[in-house]
């Protein structure tokens, strides 16, 4: 695949970026909002950070025509964010691309919509560089925990390692959206050039286990198991989610991964709800579900009547008896591909089947289930 530096610019925007612009645009602008109301209720400084690692030239072709443009993922960042300042909020942008022509071709886009003199910033910088000196500063300016979100969208593995991500995530309000390329990680993770590279992405050399994968897709599945767990126990993320870019024409197969690693439950549904609102098209974001022995589910979209399993079984171990609905939210939001519309509906059905039990409280109706209901198991299915 070309990069910036091998392209002319701006050039022709891919589908599967587009869509990923989408669900950036979608939840970046839920992540502000809240974000900025908490500090204001808690009378602090309204102040956010976005970090876009591989930032691109902040516009687009939108079509091989070449007659009409549409914006990168700063631009339109930057955009939301005049949309919704008000009174002292402020939002620090700081993008960092190695290709000085493209870095140049930002430079002013950004600049030109900056209508609110905030800190917008374009570095001509390796994104792995940039971000540890960035880390520091954060930290001596605005605290241990200041509240960021790094956009990771890079041509390839490198220059985002699981060293990095740990230092990253130790801000407790921080959180990043990586782009996964399982199509080229699979492709080059045998070869001995790319061991170093490989090691520093997943952060173990424990990636070469993939050569007891028989076909391909169990190879993707091994390494996007790993690399999810290596969020979790490397990074030390304490909520990861990931999504795959149904791609038409690949049979079933995707190219890009996403995962969004998070130190709070909020961030992961918030996340999943802007995935859902914007999966109505071709190239359609799927959230992938949690299986036995922590294996993601990749390569079969999860229907409801498998939630509805996962939510049973969780029911059926949970310690108590009675579990709290927003108990259960929260974990079907991590373990399964549903969102809080598909996890109301498979416990309705199970109530429906005498499985268990929804203890409503006065005046709920009994078509729902909303944050208060009480679940209780009845019965197993034999």
């Amino acid at each position: 695949m070309p990069t910036s530096a091998t392209r002319t610019i701006p050039w022709v925007i891919e589908q599967q970026t587009a869509v990923k612009h989408q669900l950036l645009r979608s939840y970046i602008a839920t992540w502000m909002n809240i974000l900025w109301q908490q500090q204001e209720r808690l009378r602090q400084s309204p102040h956010l950070i976005y970090v876009d690692g591989f930032s691109g030239p902040g516009e687009y072709w939108s079509t091989e025509k070449r007659d009409s443009k549409v914006d990168g993922s700063p631009i339109l960042v930057g955009k939301v964010a005049n949309e919704l300042m008000r009174g002292q909020r402020k939002l620090d942008i700081i993008a960092f691309d190695t290709d000085k022509r493209t870095v140049d071709h930002l430079a002013p886009l950004l600049a030109g919509i900056n209508t609110k003199q905030q800190v917008w910033e374009v570095g001509h910088e390796d994104f792995s560089a940039g971000a540890k000196g960035l880390i520091n500063k954060l930290a001596g300016r605005l605290g241990p925990d200041y509240p960021a979100f790094f956009f990771i969208d890079p041509f390839g593995y490198s220059d985002f390692p699981m060293t990095l991500l740990a230092e990253i995530l130790k801000a407790r309000r921080t959180e990043v959206f990586i782009t996964f390329m399982t199509y080229d990680i699979v492709r080059f993770m045998g070869k001995p050039d790319a061991e170093k590279k490989m090691i520093q992405l997943f952060g173990t050399a424990d990636y070469k286990s993939f050569t007891q994968s028989n076909t391909p897709e169990e190879r993707v599945n091994f390494v996007t198991t790993l690399y999810r767990r290596q969020l979790l126990s490397i990074a030390k993320a304490k909520n990861v989610i990931g999504f795959r870019i149904n791609t038409p024409g690949q049979e079933g197969r995707a190219r890009y991964f996403l995962f969004h690693a998070s130190n709070h439950i909020k961030a992961l549904k918030e996340m999943k709800n802007a995935m859902d609102r914007t999966s109505d098209q071709e190239f359609k974001f799927e959230a992938i579900g949690v299986g036995e022995g922590d294996q993601l589910d990749l390569f079969v979209a999860t229907p409801e009547a498998q939630i509805k399993a996962a939510l049973l079984g969780y029911v059926e171990r949970a310690p108590k008896s009675r579990v709290e609905y927003s108990r259960i939210e929260d974990w079907g939001y991590e373990r399964t591909s549903g969102v809080a519309r598909h996890i109301k509906a498979a416990l309705i059905d199970l109530e429906r089947e005498d499985i268990i039990k929804i203890e409503r409280k006065p005046k709920q109706k009994k078509n729902t289930v909303v944050e208060g209901a009480i679940i209780t198991f009845v019965r197993n299915l034999l």
